[in-house]
């Protein structure tokens, strides 16, 4: 749900940048948004930038830094970013408020009356816990 809600943020970033240089978009672009294995480089990356570098014919960073500046006046996400980096040579990395996200309220789906199966998890009380 996190990570659909920033990735519609960053595609509708990167829409207005394309409409701000009055540019057409590509028909079929594909935006990768990536949780990075190293946390020095945030909750989330994306690469566009250097994706669209060819398209736009600018740097990588200084559509990383046009992407960067339309994604912060995202309402949907507001506050929900503690910050967003530009890191060479154009990734994107945003780092998450946690704290906004535990506060956040969330709509349930209107029910039609069928029943609904929830599952949890369980941690095995005889192994260590792990993130896999």
């Amino acid at each position: 749900m996190l990570s659909q809600l920033i990735k519609t943020s960053l595609e509708q970033s990167v829409q207005q940048v394309f409409s701000s240089m009055t540019a057409a978009a590509p028909e079929h672009l594909t935006i990768a948004l990536e949780q990075p294995a190293n946390p020095d480089f945030g909750d989330y990356s994306s690469n566009i930038a250097m994706q669209l570098a060819k398209v736009l014919r600018k740097a990588p960073m200084a559509i990383a830094e046009l992407i960067t500046a339309e994604l912060g006046q995202q309402e949907a996400i507001k506050g929900l970013l503690q910050r967003i980096e530009v890191a060479a040579p154009g990734f994107i990395n945003m780092y998450m408020n946690w704290q906004e996200w535990a506060n956040h309220s969330f709509e349930l789906p209107p029910g039609n009356g069928n029943k609904v199966i929830i599952e949890h998890t369980s941690v095995n009380p005889n192994k260590s816990m792990h993130r896999s």
